[in-house]
């Protein structure tokens, strides 16, 4: 990673892979550093939002994990893999309702997302 870092500091893909290999490796501070700077040179990098909400949840600090899955939602609310962490969050916390919402309205807009894929590719 340091190598291909040297060659292309902005490539988020080196970054994603560099916060996945520290993560494996119990890293998790310096994984979340990865993960942000993927997610500062692409905004649209869904992996690099997953892998830090599950770094922040290693850590314990869940209503973190929460919070930035929250503000990843408002964001890119089509990013499926951070809703369904999202509802495993708030079903290990015990917010049931919450988290029965938040799956349905995952289930909505992805019925949503596929519909107009349809759409689009029968028109």
């Amino acid at each position: 990673f340091y190598q291909a870092l040297k060659f292309n500091a902005l490539d988020s893909d080196v970054w994603l892979d560099k916060g996945i290999a520290l993560f494996k490796l119990k890293e998790l501070e310096t994984s979340i550093v990865c993960y942000e700077k993927a997610i500062e040179y692409n905004p649209e990098l869904e992996n690099a939002y997953m892998g830090k909400t599950l770094a922040l949840l290693e850590l314990g600090k869940t209503s973190e994990a929460l919070k930035f899955c929250n503000v990843t939602l408002e964001q890119y609310p089509n990013f499926f893999s951070v809703r369904y962490e999202k509802c495993s969050i708030l079903y290990s916390i015990q917010l049931y309702d919450q988290a029965f919402f938040a799956l349905n309205s995952s289930l909505t807009t992805l019925i949503d997302t596929k519909s107009s894929l349809v759409y689009m590719y029968m028109n």
